[in-house]
């Protein structure tokens, strides 16, 4: 009665299920970031909520950020894209490179939060009229390459009349924004993944890292990543770069969650880069100097390991490797019900299946 009373379309007996509640995940093309993520390999950055990835020049958040692309239209074949752009980076080619079916991308130029924030609604206002049930299929992802690069009227107003005076009003505007289209995105199974600039803290004795745009995409995101970079070495080759991943906020994982992940520049995102180390650390690989023995016996060098990774890394094996990595990540309430979004079938294995690989 008190439901009919206050007359909320969005409102719901929990039981019946609630706005906002998990439709799935995005696979990011790693599994460690999958895992520090959602706290599974198999899931990613959920596919309805907010998120950021967050870092300094050339740390790779873009290259994430079309990967993720790439992996959600490959996965909802009806779904739509809509890229919305403030570093005038990207190119048709790039994007195809990434496997991007780019005639389902809706490539959107913007210059002002202003812009972001009325664009982005329409855009919803548009999806909502697609039948509830169609957009089972015909899902849509919101991205934003950058949120760190955007301005405002008044930053462009002033930059004209060549006033040089500091704009007071962008951190509003973005909180603004993201109220705006936060439930909105909830209500409609739309998730939103934004990148975003990095600066260093002064009120410390060691400076941290924060993300930009002030307190709206710290509170409206359920997962913030800020990355950091080095290099990655083949003898005295350059070969790419080890990317640190640290779950500033995260709404599935415990707080400070770290994976490294590889972005070579040949092969370009390591599905399995890291996977190993975890898989010795659990004592499911056992490491005999500078080779890696398996379950089954097979005693492999990590460069062999890694140039077949889908021969050594089989699905019981990666089965074991991440039921302990969700202890391992995931708070223990959590846990309890992670299965119950799984779009995989029931983890039935356990530490004596590892003689049966």
């Amino acid at each position: 009665s008190i439901q009919k009373k206050i007359g909320n379309s969005n409102s719901s007996i929990v039981s019946d299920g609630i706005v906002g509640d998990l439709s799935g995940f995005i696979d990011t093309g790693s599994l460690l970031l999958n895992a520090a993520a959602s706290g599974s390999m198999f899931k990613g950055f959920p596919d309805n909520k907010i998120s950021s990835l967050a870092g300094p020049a050339g740390v790779g958040k873009s290259f994430i950020l079309l990967t993720m692309i790439a992996r959600f239209l490959q996965k909802y074949p009806k779904a739509t894209t809509v890229f919305f752009e403030s570093e005038s980076a990207q190119r048709k080619d790039i994007m195809e490179g990434f496997g991007i079916d780019v005639s389902r991308v809706l490539f959107v130029p913007i210059t002002t939060v202003q812009e972001l924030r009325s664009q982005a609604l329409q855009v919803l206002e548009e999806y909502e009229k697609v039948p509830e049930k169609e957009r089972i299929e015909a899902k849509l992802f919101l991205c934003l390459d950058s949120l760190g690069n955007l301005s405002t009227l008044k930053e462009m107003e002033d930059a004209s009349s060549g006033k040089e005076v500091q704009d007071m009003t962008r951190a509003k505007l973005i909180k603004s924004t993201f109220r705006v289209i936060t439930l909105k995105l909830g209500v409609l199974g739309v998730p939103f993944i934004c990148t975003n600039h990095i600066y260093m803290s002064q009120g410390s004795m060691y400076p941290q890292a924060q993300t930009g745009g002030g307190s709206g995409p710290a509170y409206n995101s359920s997962t913030i990543v800020i990355l950091s970079k080095r290099k990655e070495k083949d003898g005295t080759d350059f070969i790419g770069n080890i990317v640190h991943c640290k779950m500033e906020k995260s709404r599935f994982t415990k707080e400070g969650t770290t994976v490294d992940i590889l972005i070579n520049f040949s092969t370009g995102l390591s599905k399995y880069y890291g996977v190993l180390d975890f898989a010795v650390e659990f004592g499911i690989v056992k490491a005999l100097g500078t080779r890696y023995e398996f379950p089954t016996g097979e005693k492999v060098f990590k460069k062999e390991i890694y140039r077949n990774p889908e021969k050594y890394f089989v699905p019981e094996l990666l089965e074991l490797i991440d039921e302990k990595l969700q202890n391992k990540f995931l708070y223990g309430s959590i846990k309890l019900n992670m299965n119950e979004t799984d779009d995989s079938e029931e983890d039935e294995s356990s530490e004596e299946d590892i003689s049966e690989i």
